[in-house]
């Protein structure tokens, strides 16, 4: 039978002592996931404390916590962050026997660590390096399968361009999700989402009231699709909202809007806020946007269209959101960064980020 294997991403490794546990990141099963493992389980693991050591501990025991997040996924796999507590530790002690029929051997302390978590299946660890960026993820089945969607043969010529595959597996989107698409265009995301989140989950394709004279082509054709899970409408309000708490968050194109006209970086802070509120606790939200060159802040957000990456990140820490990695699979080192993205000469292939950052 395939193995079933934890690949754990160390650059996304933070130790938040007030809560007591370290969170990660990791993917089993081409499926990418948030696991956070409480400090109990690392004492219990090394015998040793693990205030101002949690980072280190877990990496040395990082292959005993990549079975036991599997046995916490199996426990719970619908959490937006499966904790890994001393009841999974219990989960794999075994009677006090040396051997047993099993092949369970004996591990430190006496206890007894089960070779198979999972019945009928082995489980094998490896430990992504990292460097923050996620280019070489794969596209999950359900990514694959909303991307094949013969209802989108109209889309499908795009996607290459739009690295669809690889910007939504950087992303995390995963069935069940909530997902708010902010200033949707003509829906290109948002008909890929539905796909994805699938029918027990929802997403909110959304125009603030001061964007409503774009929705009006765009949101009559989404809604004539009469797509289920997704709810497509112009806001009441300037600042975005949700009736539920939200996993993904995601504006494409649209960031180095919101300072303009005059509005500079109180705007940007008042939309950092709400959208920090409208998540989950671990949720994500996903900035793509054209780049400026670097150290031009948002000198040119009204006359290129552009922002500088930099400024981008430092306004969403700003609001409380920790940086997870950059996805590079947009970037285009052959644009100097000079010309509106309008411009016949970039058009379609301006040099862009794709930023993704969690609520802790």
């Amino acid at each position: 039978m395939a193995e079933d294997r934890l690949n754990i991403d160390t650059k996304t490794l933070e130790d938040n002592s007030d809560l007591r546990q370290v969170e990660f990141e990791a993917e089993v099963s081409e499926e990418r996931y948030q696991f956070a493992v409480q400090y109990d389980v690392l004492e219990a693991l090394s015998a040793v404390s693990p205030e101002g050591e949690a980072v280190t501990i877990f990496k040395q025991h990082a292959e005993e916590i990549a079975q036991l997040g599997v046995v916490a996924l199996a426990r719970d796999p619908d959490q937006e962050i499966v904790v890994i507590s001393e009841n999974d530790l219990d989960q794999r002690r075994l009677p006090a026997d040396p051997v047993d029929r099993s092949g369970s051997v004996v591990g430190t302390g006496g206890r007894r660590m089960m070779k198979s978590i999972w019945t009928g299946a082995a489980l094998a660890m490896t430990i992504a390096a990292g460097t923050g960026v996620a280019d070489a993820q794969k596209a999950s089945p359900a990514i694959t399968k909303a991307l094949a969607e013969p209802t989108r043969a109209d889309q499908q010529g795009d996607d290459a361009r739009r690295k669809a595959a690889e910007v939504l597996a950087f992303s995390g989107v995963k069935p069940g999700n909530v997902v708010v698409d902010y200033l949707p265009g003509a829906g290109y995301w948002t008909r890929i989402f539905t796909g994805i989140v699938g029918p027990k989950g929802h997403v909110y394709a959304v125009w603030p009231a001061a964007g409503a004279k774009y929705a009006e082509t765009s949101l009559p054709a989404l809604q004539a699709r009469s797509l289920a899970n997704v709810t497509a409408e112009v806001q009441p309000t300037n600042m975005p909202t949700s009736p539920r708490p939200v996993d993904v968050f995601w504006t494409a194109q649209n960031y180095h809007d919101i300072p303009n006209k005059g509005a500079g970086e109180p705007a940007l802070r008042a939309f950092d806020g709400a959208v920090f509120r409208m998540l989950k606790r671990g949720g994500t939200y996903i900035v793509i946007d054209h780049a400026d060159a670097p150290g031009s802040g948002m000198s040119g957000t009204e006359t290129r269209h552009r922002i500088d990456p930099a400024a981008v990140k430092a306004q969403v820490q700003a609001a409380g959101f920790k940086f997870v990695g950059e996805s590079t699979v947009l970037r285009n080192p052959a644009d100097d960064h000079s010309k509106g993205v309008f411009d016949p000469a970039i058009r379609g292939q301006t040099d862009q980020f794709v930023y993704k950052f969690r609520k802790p």
